[in-house]
């Protein structure tokens, strides 16, 4: 037998797991004969007999009665079902699972049991051969019972076999569609991934909740797979089954949900993926902030906004960044706030997202967080203030007297980057500075003011008595006259 199959039929025998697999006996059948129900009966009492060999042979006597007649098949092999699920044998169970197990792994029906005869050994059969006839002969039958066997062999290990199942189910389409998904609870992983595929071919909105349920799979290529479905399959009527999906018990599921919305791009998910932002796994953390960045709507300003009261860091730092990309005047105040948060990676996201606001409500604590102690949000605060401009002036100018060296040199930068000739005398003062990179940054900014300080600086050459000032007044007029328009 072959490994794949060998494995799901000795998974399903201990597991149980064989009760799922869908057939014809399961739905509702003609109610079975008394005389037949009395031999069936005995023959269950005998599966728990003292004697071994009593066992052994009510076991297989079971099967050749499940077998004699096709037209009480249906009815035998649901009977057989009910006692599986209610026998309190455990040994009775054993039996009773391995003597319909072909019957029940593969739905296999009365009517395809009448066209093919030896269909359960030739399903189960070591030799490839036989599987690849078998399952060429269940595609040109066009029989409706041969759905599911042909979707079990979406699991074979023979690539002939394979191919051919998957051939004839993508030619039957939707037709297969609820084998498929009752497929996608199957113990081999090959059957559920090819169920997945299939499904993603098919595009049936039918499958949606239950691709939705496959995102938890134990294999990570068979999650993977859904998720490709899903992004193909869902519409507008996904959004409640994968809001719902947010609050999974698996992160892989929520955050797959969170990816899954995120492409919907319907508003109606914005205050559960806010919500998610709170989640105690980073990649469902992350998948909610990518959501609402695609989403990209304003109408996640005021749950943003909220969002930057949380207790918890990740949540403050991952909603000031999305209101940085939506760029909301509303939102001002509260980014403000917060660049005075006690975590860094919050006042760093808070200055970003203040870039391109330009508003001048931002400046004083902007200015603040030049002398701050992480590298990343001086360097955030000087591009806001920089997007700011003209209104950051006077405040710049201020902090040249800062007694942070630090504060000095980047709001000399900043002057330079605003290019204000009011800032020009401030920058000369500056040039004589105890700290030689703030000198290097207030010449530097004068450079960059350019011909507009070129009378003042001029002006202050004439004055200047210090000999090290002269010479850099000379350089720093030299290379701004010299400087290619």
């Amino acid at each position: 037998m072959p490994r794949r199959i060998l494995a799901a039929t000795i998974v399903a025998i201990t597991l149980g797991i064989l009760l799922s697999a869908p057939t014809h006996a399961q739905e509702d059948k003609p109610d079975l004969p008394a005389e037949l129900k009395q031999k069936i009966d005995k023959l269950l009492a005998e599966l728990t007999a003292n004697k071994f060999d009593v066992r052994q042979k009510a076991e297989k006597n079971l099967r050749n009665t499940l077998l004699r007649d096709t037209k009480t098949f249906d009815a035998v092999l649901s009977y057989l079902k009910r006692r599986i699920e209610t026998s309190t044998s455990t040994e009775a169970r054993i039996r009773l699972k391995r003597a319909t197990a072909p019957y029940l792994e593969f739905g296999i029906s009365g009517a395809l049991l009448k066209k093919f005869p030896n269909i359960a050994a030739q399903l189960t059969s070591p030799d490839r051969e036989v599987r690849r006839k078998i399952t060429r002969e269940l595609a040109d039958s066009n029989h409706a019972d041969a759905v599911y066997p042909l979707v079990k062999f979406l699991g074979d290990d023979d690539p002939r076999v394979y191919g051919v199942a998957r051939k004839a189910l993508t030619k039957i389409g939707t037709a297969a569609v609820e084998s498929l998904i009752k497929a996608l609870g199957d113990v081999n992983a090959g059957v559920r991934m090819g169920a997945v595929g299939l499904l993603y071919e098919i595009k049936d909105a039918r499958a949606v909740e239950p691709l939705i349920k496959v995102l938890g799979d134990a294999n990570r290529w068979v999650r993977s797979a859904a998720v490709e479905a899903l992004s193909r399959i869902i519409d507008a009527n996904a959004v409640k089954p994968l809001i719902k999906a947010l609050g999974n018990e698996k992160a892989c599921v929520r955050g797959a949900a969170a990816y899954l919305l995120g492409q919907l791009k319907d508003a109606r998910a914005i205050e559960p993926l806010v919500e998610a932002l709170g989640d105690t796994q980073e990649r469902a953390r992350s998948a909610a902030a990518c959501a609402l960045s695609r989403i990209n709507d304003r109408k996640a300003v005021e749950p943003l906004i909220k969002a930057l009261d949380s207790p918890k860091p990740y949540i403050r730092a991952a909603a000031a960044k999305l209101l940085g990309q939506l760029k909301d005047a509303r939102s001002v105040d509260s980014l403000v706030k917060v660049l005075a948060d006690a975590d860094q990676s919050v006042r760093r996201n808070a200055a970003e997202a203040l870039v391109g606001m330009a508003d001048a409500r931002a400046v004083e604590p902007l200015i603040r967080l030049l002398g701050d102690k992480s590298e990343h949000v001086r360097w955030a605060a000087i591009e806001a203030l920089v997007g700011i401009g003209k209104p950051a002036t006077e405040s710049l100018i201020g902090s040249l007297d800062d007694k942070n060296a630090i504060v000095r040199q980047a709001a000399a930068y900043v002057l330079g980057k605003i290019a204000q000739v009011r800032a020009v005398e401030p920058l000369l003062t500056t040039l004589g500075d105890n700290k030689s990179y703030v000198r290097a940054a207030a010449a530097t900014a004068l450079i960059k003011i350019g011909k507009p300080a070129l009378e003042v600086l001029k002006a202050a050459l004439e004055n200047e008595t210090a000999e090290h000032k002269i010479e850099k007044l000379k350089e720093i007029i030299e290379k701004i006259t010299t400087e290619k328009p």
